[in-house]
């Protein structure tokens, strides 16, 4: 070995230590740039996850366009029927307008989602873009078996040559009606479950990857923080030699949130004498704290009643109960001689070394106005007391009423014996039955039931029972001349807000079949042939 020379084995280690110290003196040193590296990753991932969010509001607006275009679907159909329906001129033109606005919104929809357009919101509007159909959507809108494209249009067309003839020769005999009102419009919907299914399940598979991505954002970001946090270990250091040299400020500081704070903070010495009171405490007492300095806290500011549940208050806190946390709810004696209501807590603030109390701090809450306001509401909840009462007395009033306008529950018909029995969901139902006999050897009953219970119902029952007490008076007998008359009562009396079921038995000869016949209408009754 020549003479200087070191073995590399001894060389090697001694660099690479200086090396590591110099890099990392270098970067102790570059605590700003290590901020910025800080900055720009959290600009990085915000930018990244909001792109993502917003590539999936665009699909969250697909999904919310495909099941909007299966409602416009049942709507248009539902339009047809009324139209066909109803034999106002008026009311035919109002809703071919309907059907108008329905057909041109449920195009321009298909034509959004038929194109694979994307959504993408510019400032608080969502606008399409051009952009490419899914392979699995082109094969439900284009494919064997659904061609659902091809459906849509059919559907279109109906709607389109329906609203081309005048509105008043619209009827149900029309072909486009009867294409409308086929099971063509059903394959239609279930093609748009498929359309809305697949829309479901992308939106569940970018969620997804905006989790897995957020997992990679905070990855990289904890890394950084790693990183950042050793060129920000000197400067903290430096922070906290500098925060010791400014302890008197930062008192001056925390005695200014003192006397700014919205609540009673009252410091006690041990002797239960006051050295502590806050700017918000001498507004609601009426006392400044030069006036209260020194005396005793209990006699000062309670009435003899009261000191006795301050003490205990005190007393637990000193003892370490729990008393100081929940509070206490005492009045205090102001200025005026008045009392305010305040909730106290109590804490102690014990010497580092000997463990005994040296300043115990008194805060209190004004709940004076809380007060007032419970009291309002208690009266508030008697008021509602008297009005349930007497609402409930109503109640029991119109149920009484409606089984009065029953008829006797003891049948007893030419041919047709028995006994009724009537069980409301409530105390005012929708439930009703009557009959009547013509002629000695004709019996006539119906048997309804109107949806939903309630006032509403039983006013539906109380307008069948009217409908029905002129045909009784009448001798009508045919069940769909009264379920027709009866139908034509309760449109004028529900005005269709309402739906009815009703049947209609009539009894006469011997071996004649009993009529019955039934069908549920919008706030109605349908009639029904006599058997």
């Amino acid at each position: 070995m020549e003479p200087g020379k070191f073995p590399l084995s001894q060389q090697t280690p001694s660099k690479m230590q200086g090396f590591f110290r110099e890099s990392l003196g270098w970067a102790l040193d570059q605590y700003g740039t290590v901020l910025g590296l800080l900055a720009m990753t959290a600009v990085v991932s915000y930018a990244v996850l909001i792109a993502d969010l917003r590539s999936q509001e665009g699909s969250a607006a697909a999904l919310n366009l495909a099941g909007h275009e299966r409602m416009l679907v049942e709507r248009g159909v539902v339009l047809a029927m009324k139209m066909t329906a109803t034999e106002s001129h008026v009311e035919r033109q109002a809703i071919r307008q309907q059907m108008v606005d329905t057909i041109s919104l449920f195009e321009n929809m298909h034509g959004y989602l038929r194109n694979g357009d994307r959504l993408v919101r510019q400032g608080p509007r969502l606008l399409a873009e051009p952009g490419e159909l899914a392979p699995e959507l082109r094969l439900i809108y284009f494919e064997d078996p659904i061609k659902l494209d091809q459906q849509i249009n059919a559907y279109i067309e109906a709607i389109r040559k329906l609203l081309s003839r005048p509105v008043d020769a619209v009827n149900s005999d029309d072909p486009y009606f009867q294409y409308l009102t086929s099971d063509a419009p059903e394959k239609i919907l279930s093609g748009l479950d498929k359309v809305v299914a697949y829309y479901q399940q992308n939106a569940d598979f970018r969620l997804q990857n905006t989790q897995d991505l957020q997992g990679v954002m905070l990855a990289l970001f904890l890394f950084a923080l790693a990183f950042g946090g050793m060129g920000l270990l000197n400067p903290l250091v430096k922070r906290l030699k500098d925060s010791m040299a400014n302890l008197q400020a930062q008192r001056d500081f925390n005695e200014n949130i003192i006397n700014t704070a919205q609540a009673l903070i009252i410091g006690l010495d041990t002797r239960g004498k006051i050295i502590l009171f806050n700017r918000y405490a001498q507004e609601i007492s009426g006392w400044t704290e030069d006036e209260v300095r020194g005396s005793e806290f209990f006699a000062m500011l309670f009435t003899p009643e009261q000191q006795g549940q301050m003490r205990v208050l005190f007393d637990d806190v000193v003892q370490g109960g729990l008393s100081g946390e929940t509070g206490a709810e005492v009045p205090m004696r102001i200025r005026s001689e008045e009392l305010v209501d305040i909730i106290w807590h109590a804490t102690v603030v014990r010497d580092q070394d000997s463990k005994q109390p040296v300043l115990f701090l008194i805060t209190g809450d004004d709940i004076t106005e809380r007060k007032r306001a419970e009291d309002r509401l208690q009266a508030t909840l008697v008021e509602l007391e008297k009005l349930s009462s007497r609402l409930q007395e109503e109640i029991n009033l119109a149920a009484a009423l409606q089984h009065s306008i029953l008829p006797s529950p003891d049948i007893v018909l030419p041919g047709v014996h028995g006994v009724a029995s009537l069980t409301t969901s409530s105390e005012v139902g929708g439930d009703y039955y009557d009959y009547y006999k013509v002629g000695g050897y004709y019996a006539v009953m119906v048997i309804g039931d109107v949806s939903g219970h309630g006032v509403a119902a039983g006013t539906m029952v109380s307008a069948a029972k009217a409908g029905l007490y002129p045909l009784a008076n009448e001798g009508v007998t045919r069940p769909a001349e009264i379920l027709r008359s009866l139908n034509e009562t309760m449109l004028a009396t529900a005005h269709q807000s309402l739906l009815m079921t009703m049947g209609c038995l009539e009894s006469g000869q011997p071996h004649r079949s009993l009529a019955l016949r039934q069908r549920r209408t919008r706030a109605a009754l349908p009639q029904a042939a006599r058997g």
